[in-house]
């Protein structure tokens, strides 16, 4: 053989080992599509001969497909119409297909095919599966995706019998597998309620506790007065779930109970819940126990109250508004969208322009309270009011949050319609203050502010140039008048800060002022010695202002003692705000203490037999020194006779 054939002969064997994976690859490829091209023919005739169902006897067509077709395409056509045809579970039962597939769940080692076949029992919908699903639910040691799909089935399936199975599995479960029994005793409605209600008097707690959720999900009346002895249980979970489920449940008779609940509940969760509840079952006549509810040491307690007195929207709203100056963060927000959502922040800011003084400055004071309880965005929203002096107040408010967020609203206000509001925008953004208003001040002067208001503003900024350009204005006798002028009709905090930027004042009094005025509003309202919150009502009624106003009213409906409510009601007699201590004063005269009434209806000018102040007898000295020597004197006395006994 010469060497030309012999390489042919290698280069022919190389060719034909290199063909070979790819002929078989080739053919293999051929061989899957002809073999899925004959199941789906198979599927279409086994789907054919099931539609015979329409005119056939359902023993014939599963013979039918016994007879021509293998399992695994009669498992397939069966999945899929089991979906679409309820006559198909007659099949499955001809085919032995429910007992195939219980088997399977019970024996089965791959949980797989267990969570197939529970779903598959479950598109069956025979009440016989409903055993072997709740056996398969109630097993701990079963996996937790075979018992979800286990606890799904057993929902599409009608059959009470496997309630109690069920029930057990519900106080068996973690949480996450009981919320899904859970979703199943739902769907029952009704036919649940009995064994639910016997749950209730299970020894474990997280079945009382399940019990009384589910309970509430369903909203059966019937339920109710189980529910209102499980308040009486001694696990705090349990109460908290009954009060819940009766806020569900929606039922009058459970009122008086969360009254009692709410008002005596060791657990400050169980009230919160309890006071939650009220809002949904009670009226008007629970108004007055959420309002008493506001004075509860936990400030969850307070902030649920608050949500509960705004879905009641009752007619006197002051108690919310009182809220606006929680010493918490969250019962102040709550407050705040409390009166956002009854409307009360758009009335309070088109009351910014009022021709009334006072009115101005009780909306101001509020929506000062919104927007530091952090919704500054209804504030906002007021900027786009057609009054001018409307907008104005709204700048000014956004000046006294002093927030770096409103910078660019306040320099778009620059070149407002109105002059007034342009210069509240200035004074406003020198307030706030930062590189966005500094870089909206160093423009030229708007059009129609006048040179005092922009001289103050820019001073407030801060920037050296323009804090000695004020210096240089104060020198002038008119324009330091007219810069005296622009700071008192904007108020003392921007006098202060101007004149702190000018070199006379230092500002951290304020700061420091605020900081104990908050601390007395707290002891005035939480402290647990009486000779403690007498000290700082007495502190309250000397330093004034929104958030002294607010804690002294709400003492002087809810502290237990009557002498601190009665201090509190004289010293309401002398402030500003009001629009916070009227309602207060009111609710005080009805107050079972003669002290409390007399006090509350001398500080509404009112005389002692309820007359009005044209018709009482005079007395000696102004109302408001008698009423402030009566007070600091009483509390002086007070304070002395309890430390006389303390000693």
């Amino acid at each position: 053989m010469s060497a030309l054939v012999l390489v042919l002969y290698v280069g022919l064997g190389i060719a034909v080992v290199a063909l070979v994976p790819g002929i078989s690859v080739i053919g293999r490829e051929a061989l899957r599509r002809r073999h899925e091209r004959r199941a789906v023919e198979r599927l279409a005739a086994a789907r054919k001969v099931l539609s015979r169902l329409r005119v056939e006897p359902a023993a014939r067509v599963a013979r039918s497909l016994a007879q021509g077709f293998d399992r695994s395409t009669i498992l397939a056509v069966l999945e899929q119409a089991l979906d679409e045809e309820a006559r198909c579970a007659v099949v499955c039962e001809e085919l032995g297909l429910r007992a195939a597939w219980e088997r399977a769940l019970r024996e089965s080692k791959s949980w797989n095919e267990r969570a197939h076949a529970a779903r598959m029992l479950g598109k069956l919908g025979a009440a016989s599966a409903s055993p072997a699903l709740a056996s398969a639910l109630a097993n701990p040691h079963e996996d937790t995706t075979v018992r979800l799909a286990a606890a799904e089935a057993i929902g599409s399936i009608p059959d009470i019998a496997v309630l109690p199975h069920l029930c057990e599995a519900l106080a068996s479960q973690g949480e996450g597998g009981a919320k899904v029994v859970a979703e199943a005793l739902i769907s029952f409605g009704s036919d649940a309620v009995r064994p639910l209600v016997e749950m209730l008097d299970d020894e474990r707690v997280q079945a009382r506790t399940w019990a009384a959720r589910v309970l509430g999900k369903i909203g059966d009346p019937g339920a109710t007065l189980s529910l209102v002895a499980q308040l009486g249980d001694g696990n705090a979970a349990a109460r908290t779930a009954a009060a819940e489920a009766l806020g569900h449940i929606g039922d009058p008779r459970s009122t008086r109970p969360l009254v009692s609940v709410v008002l005596g509940d060791p657990s400050s969760g169980v009230r919160a819940r309890a006071a939650a509840a009220l809002a949904r079952v009670g009226d008007e006549e629970v108004v007055g126990t959420l309002v008493a509810t506001l004075g509860d040491p936990d400030p969850e307690v307070r902030s649920r109250a608050v949500d509960a007195l705004a879905a009641l929207s009752p007619k006197d709203r002051s108690a919310i508004e009182r809220a606006l100056f929680d010493p918490c963060d969250d019962v102040r927000r709550s407050a705040a969208l409390a009166m956002d959502r009854l409307g009360m922040v758009s009335a309070w800011a088109a009351a910014l322009g009022e021709a009334t003084g006072e009115g101005r400055a009780a909306a101001r004071a509020a929506l000062v309270a919104v927007g530091r309880a952090g919704l500054s965005e209804a504030i906002v929203a007021a900027a786009r009011h057609e009054a001018g002096a409307v907008r104005a107040g709204v700048f000014r408010i956004l000046g006294e949050l002093g927030s770096s967020r409103h910078a660019a609203a306040l320099g778009r206000a620059l070149d407002d319609a109105a002059a007034e509001a342009r210069e509240s925008a200035a004074l406003a953004l020198g307030r706030i203050g930062g590189e966005q208003a500094v870089a909206m001040l160093g423009r030229d002067k708007p059009e129609g502010v006048a040179q005092a208001v922009w001289i103050v503003a820019r001073a407030l900024a801060g920037v050296e140039t323009w804090v000695a350009e004020a210096r240089a204005l104060l020198s002038d006798p008119v324009a330091a008048a007219a810069a005296r002028a622009v700071c008192e009709a904007e108020g003392e905090a921007v006098a202060r800060a101007f004149e702190a930027r000018v070199g006379t004042v230092r500002p951290a009094e304020s700061g420091r002022r605020m900081v104990t005025l908050s601390r007395f509003a707290i002891a005035a309202r939480r402290a647990a010695r009486l000779e403690d919150r007498v000290r700082a009502i007495l502190e309250l009624a000397d330093r004034r202002g929104p958030e002294a106003t607010a804690a002294l009213a709400e003492v002087a409906v809810s502290d237990p003692s009557a002498e601190a409510r009665a201090l509190a009601a004289r010293s309401l007699a002398q402030v500003e705000e009001r629009w916070l201590a009227v309602p207060a004063l009111v609710r005080a005269l009805s107050d079972p203490s003669p002290e409390v009434v007399f006090e509350a209806s001398q500080a509404l000018g009112l005389g002692a037999g309820g007359e009005d102040k044209k018709g009482r007898r005079s007395s000696e000295g102004a109302p408001s020194e008698r009423n402030g020597a009566s007070r600091r004197t009483t509390g002086s006395l007070f304070l002395e006779k309890a430390g006389e006994t303390a000693a």
